[in-house]
């Protein structure tokens, strides 16, 4: 059975690409272009694994991290954080609220496939 991937990013051209690449690669995708819908997805979906914009209108990424890892719901679910705000602060303060991993945009699809396989094959391993 093939691995699901949530993605919730604002920017339609970036959520097309990465689902057309994870589809491409196996997986399932759903996608969700604000937070809100991306947290009443997880709770739906129910996938093995999210990746989370940061810069997001009205909650941003990092809050919604925080609300779907104070879930208990959502908690075990591992959230990747896609964003272009990729100071150290930032990168810790994702960490901070749940955050299992971090990528700075633009990011290139094919070292996405690699983190995201890489990613589940340490889950299996754990």
């Amino acid at each position: 059975m093939s691995k699901k991937i949530l993605i919730v990013d604002d920017e339609e051209y970036i959520v097309k690409m990465l689902e057309l690449k994870l589809k491409e690669d196996g997986f399932e995708c759903f996608s969700c272009t604000t937070t809100k819908e991306g947290i009443k997805a997880a709770k739906t979906f129910m996938p093995d694994l999210i990746l989370m914009d940061i810069m997001m209108p009205n909650v941003n990424g990092l809050e919604a991290t925080e609300i779907l890892k104070s879930s208990e719901e959502t908690k075990h679910i591992p959230i990747l954080i896609l964003s272009a705000k990729s100071m150290e602060e930032d990168q810790e303060k994702a960490r901070e609220l749940g955050a299992d991993g971090f990528l700075s945009k633009p990011i290139l699809p094919q070292k996405l496939l690699v983190k995201i396989r890489k990613f589940f094959e340490e889950e299996k391993v754990s």
